[in-house]
């Protein structure tokens, strides 16, 4: 999808531009279709679910690396993850994932 944070990111208007793409539309088939059930329909709320805990999945395991600078990479998911939460995460029945 061309998601990029950390020292080779996007603008962030371009991230959260592509991140409401993937929220609101179909996506093209990756893996197989199990995979891709996963990620649920556009604009409902287990697509939301499938992006904020893969991102909080993201900045989890960019904290534990002690070897790599990922400060950057860090700032720029908690920054998407917050827009995320704030545009279209309204009484959900899951708990927004922490990081």
């Amino acid at each position: 999808m061309g998601y990029r944070v950390g020292e080779k990111r996007l603008y962030r208007n371009q991230r959260l531009k592509l991140l409401q793409w993937v929220f609101e539309q179909e996506l093209p088939l990756v893996e197989d279709q199990a995979y891709m059930a996963e990620w649920g329909n556009p604009a409902e709320p287990k697509r939301l679910e499938k992006m904020a805990k893969t991102i909080a999945a993201f900045i989890r395991s960019a904290k534990r690396r002690q070897s790599a600078n990922m400060r950057q990479a860090i700032a720029d998911w908690e920054a998407d993850l917050a827009w995320l939460k704030q545009h279209y995460y309204v009484s959900m029945s899951w708990q927004w994932p922490a990081t």
